[in-house]
C-alpha cells in the first residue's frame, strides 16, 4: 500500500493530538516513534525517541494518542512508521505528516479507543 499523507496522518485539535487513518484500509497494527528536536545556537538537541504501537485501526476512524503539552520544547516528529494491513502487508514510511485541523472542524473518522502502548 502506497500510504498517502493525506489519509493518513497526525492531527492536532484543541488540545489533543490524534493518529488519523481517512484511507479505505484497515490496519491489525501500527508503530512510530515520536520526539522533538531543538536548536541552542549552533547544537541541535534531540529528545528521548519513545516507539509506540497500536492495534486493530479500523479504516475511516481517528485515536486520541496524547494531550498537547504547551511547554515542550522543540518541533516534534512521527517517524518510522511501520503498517501492517489485515492481510499481513506490509509498508514503512520514514515520516507521518502533521496536519492542524481547523477548530470548527472535527476530527475525520469515527472517533475509536485504543490503548498506545510504549514498546521501546
Amino acid at each position: 500500500m502506497i500510504i498517502d499523507n493525506m489519509q493518513i496522518y497526525i492531527a492536532e485539535l484543541k488540545g489533543k493530538i490524534a493518529f488519523v487513518n481517512e484511507s479505505n484500509t484497515a490496519f491489525k497494527e501500527i508503530s512510530y516513534s515520536t520526539g522533538s528536536f531543538f536548536s541552542d545556537g549552533d547544537t541541535i538537541i534531540q529528545s528521548a525517541v519513545p516507539r509506540f504501537r497500536l492495534k486493530d485501526i479500523p479504516a475511516k476512524s481517528h485515536v486520541i494518542i496524547e494531550d498537547v503539552d504547551v511547554f515542550e520544547d522543540g518541533r516534534i516528529s512521527y517517524t518510522n512508521a511501520k503498517f501492517v494491513e489485515t492481510n499481513g502487508e506490509v509498508t514503512e514510511v520514514m515520516y507521518l505528516k502533521k496536519r492542524e485541523i481547523l477548530a470548527s472542524d472535527p476530527f475525520p473518522g469515527k472517533l475509536i479507543e485504543r490503548e498506545l502502548e510504549q514498546i521501546s
